[in-house]
């Protein structure tokens, strides 16, 4: 099959990107920090499930987008902070 542009030279029409809206789970790293000895208590799992649904129930508050920073480093270094207080809350109920 053969590719064609989206626009010919006779067609002059704006593209534009529209972009989701920041939500919770855009949030939430895909990632985490372990200790390589050692299990991952019940508890420390329960503790950060409840820190997720605070943040979720506060949405709001995490969510401020800012002229000073963009966007994709704003969601990064909070990604990175909640993988730091679920290795918190971790080295608290470390077993």
């Amino acid at each position: 099959m053969e590719r064609h542009p989206i626009l010919t030279e006779e067609e002059s029409v704006a593209i534009k990107m529209i972009q989701n809206p920041l939500t919770f789970r855009d949030l939430i790293p895909d990632y985490s920090f372990q200790f390589e000895t050692g299990e991952v208590s019940e508890e420390a799992v329960q503790m950060y499930e409840e820190f997720l649904q605070f943040l979720q129930t506060n949405e709001e508050l995490s969510i401020q987008e800012s002229d000073f920073i963009s966007r994709d480093d704003y969601v990064k270094g909070f990604k990175r902070a909640v993988a730091m207080m679920r290795l918190w809350i971790d080295s608290i109920y470390r077993v």
